[in-house]
């Protein structure tokens, strides 16, 4: 996404206008998806869950993310979609990729039949085998539903991981 420069700045002032705990479940969040889990922050960063609840409640308050599920506040969403990406863009590449790689390890437990989640969170994270693992298994269950041009899709993008890695 192209974001004009002045948003960009608007956006990156809000978000380091939040506390410190805050700022880095927005990350996390961030790097997750438009949509994320209050478990999934909990846990990358390692918060007990009164802190992390905390952290989203500042972020909440200040309009950058409302709770989209009904069971309590554990599923939110960021207000528009150029917060995430605009702080896509403060993030140094390794600490993305850091990040995706914790996500993934979390959404394992969490959520270990979200075989494409899991495939993008391996392959942003670099982690080819993990990637091409769950690539495979995505298309083995997008086959088995008949799904075939998503399942041809999956074992395309698992070859090409392991070309890329035989280069």
């Amino acid at each position: 996404i192209a974001i004009p420069h002045n948003v960009r700045v608007a956006i990156q002032s809000r978000v380091r206008a939040m506390p410190p705990a805050t700022q880095q479940a927005l990350q996390v969040a961030a790097v997750r998806g438009a949509e994320f889990e209050l478990e999934v922050v909990r846990q990358v960063r390692q918060l007990y869950e009164d802190s992390a609840a905390d952290a989203l409640e500042a972020a909440e308050r200040a309009e950058i993310v409302r709770p989209v599920s009904e069971d309590g506040g554990r599923r939110y969403a960021f207000t528009h979609s150029l917060i995430p990406a605009a702080m896509l863009e403060d993030l140094r590449a390794a600490d993305k990729r850091r990040l995706h790689a914790r996500i993934a390890a979390v959404l394992e437990t969490l959520q270990p039949e979200a075989f494409e989640t899991l495939a993008y969170h391996y392959s942003a994270a670099s982690e080819r085998e993990h990637a091409v693992r769950y690539l495979v298994l995505a298309g083995d269950r997008a086959y088995a539903l008949y799904a075939l041009p998503e399942a041809i899709d999956n074992y395309n993008a698992a070859l090409e991981l392991q070309r890329a890695a035989q280069r």
